[in-house]
């Protein structure tokens, strides 16, 4: 139930405006120094009870949970779009038909998060609220390695008693393990499981992740407790092989890792992706009242002083773009990645940038390739049909590496894809070498030719044109940066410190520190890396802990209801085995499907296993 449905009913008209057409002033000649603007020269900024610099994600969900602020909120956003780099690819226009309007939108397929993990009820709640619909689906793999094709992992070990048969010198302890690589992950980086080396049959004390500070790389690690044969067998099998290659802190990515490992392998779809869930979002904050900002990149966070204070200012805070256009505070949220707000000057900026937690989170770089295909020409390679056909191939000169197939109504309606999805530095740098010196053409042709040499048996068809395209995040998600924990930043330090980022600067001459600003986003929550959940969870602890005060009793009720995934009489979030129990309003579940052939790319003939 929305609490604010009939309030504010003479600003309702806002829904619809855009931001560009909100009139900034230009403030008198701010200098953009590391000394905070006097009251006078910011007097002149638009002025704003709470600013939030950011519409991703993290923003946009502390706007809508704010936006009984109405006009007294401003959002403000760098790009023309919202919603950060969840944008998606439309389908190809030559797709529409006379019937297509209630479909095409929704046959979007996203550019940096398609899904929303079934174990997140309160983001699953929030969608539902915003009345998108969405598709359960589980996924259907299909792994190549050493020249091999397999539907699991564990076949790469061969039957038993000719295990290594693909990873010689590697064999579990228990020759009844079923699921090796399951059993390797969970021991190495699962916190409190198992205490036996599935590989050794070792216990040794403490526990090898007691020295995690000691690795620089998690594949040091690896190879550490389970030799090379062990971490090439379980690198066959992941599809983001940065998390493992580069040097991210060892002990802040177990942490990360055994929060995911409570998370399943399905989730729900959205349909028209995350770009039509945070349309709904914008839509609710507009008509409260909110003012909305676009195309209005910050470089410039300063303080103001109470020296020479304006009339009745009680601003404490000023955000600029390179053209001196401005906003001024009392309250500050801020969402842009920490590379973002690294760049940015001024006092405030400054500040923050003595901070060893910002500084020590290290984003991830990803080549993306979504594509519309005339046929469903993998069809025959999956195993049933309405999953998500899913090839996991190595990280050689193809780079291919994470192919995504939905088969989501929506999305398999269009046959729509995501052949590339790699964060292999090797293979980022190719995709985007290719792409400046060929455009889309260059990487439609080598994704073509890629997918050509895995299925020979197949001819691939040409994706539809117009209907591809090519997307560089340069942080589409973020980790610990290599010694964090040396550092003493933790996980979970960082987390806190985005609640009150300027811990021990004073405020305004006062002893306390600052408690007027926090940081939301999924690079300030990396227990949730990855997932936009991040950003909802950063952006629910900020308000309950620092925004509480501006915040009606209704509101706090309505974020709280969400917090534990609309479930009344509950006070604590849902766990990840309870929220796979429920269905909310518009969430379509899995169907049984109907079997597929099951062919195996490189020969044509059945792969059963």
């Amino acid at each position: 139930m929305d609490p604010y449905k009939h309030k504010r009913a003479l600003i309702v008209l806002t829904t619809l405006i855009l931001a560009s057409e909100y009139a900034v002033a230009a403030a008198p000649a701010c200098d953009c120094s590391n000394e905070p603007l006097t009251a006078q020269q910011a007097a002149n900024l638009t002025s704003c009870k709470v600013l939030i610099i950011g519409a991703g994600p993290g923003g946009l969900y502390s706007a809508y949970f704010l936006r009984e602020l109405g006009s007294d909120l401003c959002l403000v956003e760098k790009k023309k779009e919202l919603g950060g780099k969840q944008q998606a690819t439309e389908p190809p226009k030559q797709l529409a038909t006379p019937g297509s309007p209630p479909w095409l939108d929704p046959a979007a397929i996203g550019t940096c998060g398609l899904r929303i993990n079934q174990a997140f009820a309160d983001q699953r709640c929030l969608a539902s609220r915003m009345g998108v619909s969405s598709q359960e689906a589980d996924f259907d793999s299909l792994y190549n390695a050493k020249g091999q094709w397999h539907r699991s992992k564990q076949a790469f070990l061969g039957p038993a008693g000719k295990r290594g048969s693909a990873f010689p010198g590697l064999s579990a302890a228990d020759p009844d393990t079923e699921d090796l690589e399951s059993s390797m992950l969970e021991y190495a980086f699962v916190t409190g499981s198992s205490n036996v080396n599935p590989v050794t049959g070792k216990s040794p004390r403490p526990h090898p992740a007691a020295k995690c500070a000691t690795y620089k790389r998690a594949k040091d690690y690896l190879v550490a407790l389970y030799g090379q044969a062990g971490y090439d067998f379980l690198l066959a099998g992941a599809s983001f092989r940065n998390d493992w290659e580069s040097e991210l802190d060892v002990c802040g990515y177990i942490a990360y890792y055994t929060a995911d490992w409570q998370r399943p392998g399905t989730s729900f779809y959205p349909e028209g992706g995350f770009r039509r869930f945070h349309s709904e979002l914008r839509k609710r904050i507009a008509a409260a009242g909110v003012r909305i900002f676009n195309s209005s990149p910050i470089n410039c966070l300063s303080e103001i002083t109470t020296a020479n204070t304006a009339p009745n200012s009680t601003s404490k805070y000023a955000a600029l773009t390179a053209s001196g256009r401005g906003w001024r505070a009392e309250r500050l949220i801020l969402s842009p990645v920490p590379r973002d707000v690294l760049k940015m000057q001024g006092s405030l900026a400054a500040k923050l940038a003595q901070q060893p937690e910002l500084n020590s989170i290290t984003p991830v770089k990803v080549a993306v390739y979504n594509a519309y295909w005339p046929s469903r020409w993998w069809e025959k390679y999956g195993s049933r049909s309405g999953r998500n056909f899913l090839l996991v191939t190595p990280s050689d000169s193809r780079c291919l590496v994470r192919s995504e197939f939905p088969g989501v109504k929506a999305l398999a309606s269009v046959n729509a894809s995501r052949p590339v999805y790699t964060d292999d530095p090797k293979c980022v740098e190719k995709w985007e070498k290719l792409h400046a010196s060929g455009g889309i053409a260059a990487v439609r042709k080598a994704v073509v030719e890629a997918l050509q040499s895995f299925f020979p048996q197949e001819k691939i068809p040409q994706p539809i044109a117009g209907g591809d395209a090519f997307y560089l995040p340069v942080a589409a998600w973020h980790y610990l940066k290599g010694n964090g924990t040396a550092r003493k930043v933790t996980v979970q330090r960082v987390a806190d410190w985005a609640l009150a980022p300027l811990q021990g600067f004073n405020s305004r001459g006062s002893a306390k520190p600052k408690s007027s600003i926090c940081m939301v986003g999924e690079a300030y929550y990396i227990t949730g890396s990855g997932w936009s959940w991040g950003a909802l969870q950063s952006a629910m602890r900020c308000l309950k802990a620092k925004f509480a005060d501006v915040m009606s009793e209704a509101a706090k009720a309505d974020m709280e209801f969400v917090r534990v995934g609309c479930q009344k009489g509950r006070t604590t979030a849902v766990s990840p085995d309870a929220a796979a129990e429920l269905t909310f309003k518009g969430e379509v579940r899995q169907a049984a499907g109907v079997q597929l052939p099951r062919l195996n790319p490189a020969t044509g003939r059945t792969l059963a296993e």
